[in-house]
């Protein structure tokens, strides 16, 4: 059987402040477990909770990509200066 964590060592080993990880718990979004009161942390499930997480992340990114990029600033910056006042193409 694996060791537990609290919430105080769950919150290490991910990185964050108790007070965050106690507003993912609040809000069902990190798996955990309550025993005799306490709440306590499956290492193993954290892991896989990150994967799922990043995981997600690459899809959004994936279907970001798939639908097309927003130019960026500078980009859109070089198409107006190409446009003089009138509207016409400047060459």
């Amino acid at each position: 059987m694996e060791k537990l964590l609290s919430e105080r060592q769950a919150a290490a080993l991910l990185g964050i402040s108790t007070r965050h990880l106690f507003g993912l718990r609040k809000r069902g979004e990190v798996p955990y477990v309550r025993l005799g009161g306490r709440v306590l942390y499956s290492p193993e499930a954290l892991q896989r909770w990150i994967e799922q997480r990043l995981q997600a992340a690459e899809r959004a990114e994936e279907a970001q990509g798939a639908a097309g990029r927003v130019p960026s600033r500078g980009a859109k910056q070089a198409a107006n200066e190409s446009t003089d006042a009138r509207g016409g193409r400047n060459e």
